[in-house]
């Protein structure tokens, strides 16, 4: 059975899309990645900040954190943010080989990382969203995710099966 061509147009916008979607997914990445070294250059991290210092405090009460613990736990926080930055910028890298090397690229990876994202979009700015401080920041936040999704999934390229599979090297892909 003959795989269904996809139309011209499509074929000309996707590349512009994708392009696009991991462009949105580096400013996104620039963005964890620099609030996180901003919140390192703090001296008692992210705990100075108005409403955001008193849900770290609040979350370290119910934990039951010593006084030294509260400031371990500020880090992690801090490096939970660079860590997603850090995930974010690999998946746009790892697509971006897979691009040259294979001719071709999976957004699975990017797909994840704008999941966890968007979840942590969401926690960041929970104790700003609660009197509406946070809100415009809160939604441009999630509008990236949201862009850069819709764009990496403009017309999913129609997989060969006689082509090897990106993850396994050597190994095909086979119709159920």
């Amino acid at each position: 059975m003959e795989a269904a061509k996809p139309s011209p147009i499509l074929a000309t916008i996707r590349p512009a899309a994708h392009t696009l979607a991991y462009l949105v997914a580096t400013l996104l990445a620039t963005m964890w990645i620099s609030s996180a070294t901003a919140s390192l250059s703090r001296p008692v991290l992210d705990l100075g900040k108005p409403r955001i210092g008193e849900a770290i405090l609040s979350a370290a009460r119910m934990l039951d954190l010593t006084p030294h613990g509260i400031l371990e736990f500020a880090l992690l926080l801090v490096g939970l943010k660079l860590l997603l930055g850090s995930c974010l910028l690999l998946a746009v890298l790892v697509a971006t080989y897979q691009r040259l090397r294979f001719g071709r690229a999976s957004h699975a990876m990017l797909d994840v990382a704008l999941f966890v994202s968007a979840l942590a979009s969401i926690v960041a700015a929970a104790p700003l969203a609660i009197e509406g401080e946070g809100l415009r920041t809160l939604v441009g936040e999630l509008m990236l995710c949201v862009i850069a999704n819709a764009l990496a999934s403009v017309a999913p390229p129609v997989e060969d099966e006689r082509q090897p599979a990106l993850g396994l090297p050597g190994a095909y892909r086979r119709g159920f």
